[in-house]
């Protein structure tokens, strides 16, 4: 006695390929999360450095809106002109971000076209690490140029929700 149940061998075959593929995307998005390309990881610290290695920025590759983040500037102390220093942060970073905190603090701060600027008392012959604390407040690709006396360096954070 034979029972006769009917088979769908096409259905099944996509079925079968639909959860593989549904799996295989899991651990990739397992694998990047871990490795840093959703937040925090081996690789979503970097530094970004001008041509002539005057001005980096070390920032995070990926951020998350409303939460807490950190980039810092180092300055050489090349860029120090009468124990004063001047950092430009234009593009749509700076519109972007609430800057919560900066250390150390800036002896000034005020409005430039497209963005801010910040200027640092500088003891002689010192380099500068000025680290600004902050929050993203939109969402995507935010671009950002850092500049001091001409020379600058560009860098872009993505923000995810």
């Amino acid at each position: 006695m034979d029972l006769e149940i009917g088979q769908h061998r096409e259905f099944q075959k996509k079925e079968w390929l639909a959860t593989r593929i549904g799996w295989v995307l899991i651990a990739l998005f397992l694998l990047a999360g871990l490795l840093g390309f959703l937040g925090p990881g081996p690789f979503s610290q970097t530094t970004a450095t001008s041509d002539s290695g005057y001005v980096a920025v070390e920032f995070q590759r990926i951020g998350h809106n409303n939460a807490d983040d950190n980039l810092t500037l180092d300055l050489s102390n090349e860029t120090v002109t009468d124990g004063k220093v001047t950092v430009h942060l234009t593009g749509t970073w700076p519109e972007s971000v609430d800057i919560t905190g900066v250390s150390p603090q800036p002896s000034a701060e005020y409005a430039v076209p497209g963005g801010t600027a910040y200027e640092f008392e500088v003891l002689d012959g010192a380099d500068v690490s000025a680290s600004f604390a902050f929050r993203a407040t939109g969402y995507g690709p935010l671009d950002a140029t850092a500049s001091v006396d001409g020379d600058s360096v560009d860098f872009t954070q993505f923000v995810l929700p």
